[in-house]
């Protein structure tokens, strides 16, 4: 039988050195988070993308280095993003070693149901967030996110509001679908979120990019 308390073999890379998330955030990380907006094919003419065969290489590559931090939101490459890197967990089967953050906020609805048909597809408020994590979790093949990001403020949901939406242990409003593990600020100013009942969690992570308040 392995000796329990002999200490864990030095990692492949540095990627596989991994640390605590944030000082209310106990989850391990790798050291880089791997973005994954270019992951899709969808959005040729405006950025890059890859293949799905391409992107499972990718993710595999980064996975064998020892990274398990993978970024993406709801409406990257037109869901794309989220759809393949699902199946690509599902094929591998290592869901369990991955931390997966995603966001909510932008459109993801009127690419597909056509401009002026989708009001509720975006923004802050309970229902954009419903219907995102719900959908999220069905591209992504798993029972729960581990890192939900507010991708940015609408300026019309207010502070109260978001403090209303499920919680990020998982219950309430949350619990009909599935539950995410941490809240996080993707993109706005920190003076929004001293205030938020979710103050304790929503925050500003290693690594992520302050923008200035509107």
């Amino acid at each position: 039988m392995a000796d329990l308390r002999a200490p864990a073999p030095e990692p492949a890379t540095e990627l596989g050195r991994y640390r605590v998330l944030s000082s209310t955030a106990g989850i391990r990380v790798s050291p880089l988070q791997l973005g994954a907006m270019s992951i899709g094919d969808a959005w040729t003419q405006a950025m890059g993308s890859m293949s799905k065969e391409e992107s499972f290489k990718l993710l595999d590559a980064f996975h064998g280095a020892g990274g398990n931090f993978i970024d993406t939101a709801n409406h990257y490459q037109n869901e794309q993003s989220e759809t393949w890197i699902g199946e690509w967990m599902a094929k591998r089967k290592n869901r369990d070693q991955l931390v997966i953050a995603t966001k909510f906020s932008t459109d993801f609805g009127s690419y597909k149901l056509g401009k002026g048909k989708a009001p509720n597809h975006c923004g802050n408020h309970k229902r954009s967030l419903h219907m995102s994590i719900r959908d999220s979790l069905k591209k992504l093949q798993t029972d729960w996110i581990d890192l939900l990001y507010v991708h940015w403020w609408d300026l019309t949901t207010s502070i109260e509001g978001h403090g209303q939406s499920p919680s990020p242990c998982g219950t309430g409003h949350g619990a009909i679908f599935g539950y995410f593990g941490y809240a996080g600020m993707g993109c706005g100013s920190g003076k929004f979120i001293c205030p938020s009942p979710w103050k304790d969690t929503l925050q500003y992570l290693p690594g992520q990019m302050e923008c200035p308040a509107p």
